[in-house]
């Protein structure tokens, strides 16, 4: 062969080197999982360790509650991911049992997340004088949001209302703050059955990333 035609060999793959280069830098590149540690008040929480254990990976949170983990990049979307936190003073309240999925279809390179921790409370000793109330039960609701409009509150809490079977959806003014309605699910006998609820909610894109479970009140 020719050195004129190796050269035009040659200048004919070189479109479809770069092409090749640039698809294995495409699939190569991470997935940034970003976000926020937070108590089920939006208070920051920091200095709390967020890990990924089946990818070894961990970031903690600054001031502000907020880490930034690297995924590897051979993560797909809706892979199963299982967080924790390392803090033994603070309990992982959302998602549940720290378990998410990598949303399908995303459009960027960086996934939002907001993560739900409260303080642990040591139990104390009963006070024999005063027996606590077996008949006593503990309510638990999904909060979805909290809104200074009460029109608003009552046109969102109307329109998930057809999506619930044994639940119902209403607004309570917030404690202490008479211009904030919040925005509830429930009333459910136990968390499971309130996180149950809420992931399927979540699911169907009804209710926003950040509901959480709480105690009734």
């Amino acid at each position: 062969m020719s050195l004129n035609l190796w050269r035009k060999l040659l200048i004919s793959l070189i479109p479809t080197l770069i092409g090749l280069s640039l698809s294995t830098i495409a699939q190569a590149t991470s997935i940034v999982l970003t976000g926020e540690v937070l108590t089920t008040a939006g208070k920051p929480i920091p200095n709390i360790t967020v890990t990924i254990d089946a990818y070894q990976i961990s970031a903690a949170s600054d001031q502000k509650g907020v880490f930034r983990l690297t995924l590897p990049p051979h993560v797909a979307e809706g892979d199963k991911l299982k967080l924790a936190i390392n803090n033994t003073q603070y309990q992982l309240i959302s998602p549940y049992q720290g378990i998410m999925y990598l949303p399908k279809y995303w459009n960027t390179e960086i996934i939002s997340l907001i993560i739900r921790a409260n303080e642990i409370i040591k139990p104390t000793q009963p006070n024999t004088a005063q027996p606590l109330n077996p008949l006593t039960e503990t309510k638990f609701i999904i909060q979805i949001a909290s809104l200074s409009d009460q029109a608003q509150a009552e046109k969102l809490t109307t329109k998930l209302q057809p999506y619930l079977n044994t639940a119902k959806s209403y607004y309570k003014i917030a404690p202490n703050k008479p211009n904030q309605y919040h925005i509830m699910i429930g009333e459910f006998a136990n968390a499971t059955s309130a996180n149950t609820w809420k992931d399927k909610l979540m699911q169907q894109q009804l209710i926003p990333k950040d509901s959480f479970v709480r105690k009734a009140w």
